[in-house]
């Protein structure tokens, strides 16, 4: 079934048509909901054993890793999956640890400019108890051609 009803590369990716990037599948991205005219996305993760610092809990870099995808991934579905959201600077508040199993995403475009993009997210555990959140930069770029 069709969670966003939509065609293009983006669309194809998000619906799980063709590859997500490799890093997104590392992650273990499941695309739970998105609303483009809000953009919005929700999504799910797995906070995976390889991922554990010595703390037992989720390393930062990969929290920081599963915000900035939803928040990008927002921006990209508000802008109709045409143009792509790379990162120029993040900014991660770590508030709990994270710990290994599912962890659950939301990211929101909060301004778009003509270039730039503001975001925010947030990465929840069980019992929506919040983990971390995000805030970013990002510069609004066309999707590449796939014919390369």
């Amino acid at each position: 079934m069709s969670i966003t009803g939509r065609d293009g590369p983006f669309w194809d990716m998000m619906e799980g048509r063709v590859a997500l990037p490799r890093i997104t599948e590392l992650l273990g991205f499941k695309l739970i909901a998105v609303d483009p005219t809000a953009g919005t996305l929700n999504a799910e993760f797995q906070g995976a054993p390889q991922f554990m610092n010595a703390g037992g809990t989720i390393q930062g870099g990969i929290i920081t890793a599963m915000l900035d995808d939803v928040m990008s991934y927002a921006g990209t579905a508000f802008l109709n999956g045409t143009h792509m959201l790379p990162t120029l600077e993040i900014k991660t508040t770590f508030i709990r640890p994270a710990p290994v199993g599912p962890l659950f995403g939301a990211g929101r475009l909060v301004h778009r400019g003509r270039d730039f993009a503001f975001l925010e997210g947030v990465l929840k555990g069980d019992g929506d108890r919040l983990l971390a959140s995000a805030t970013a930069t990002a510069r609004i770029l066309p999707i590449p051609s796939q014919k390369e």
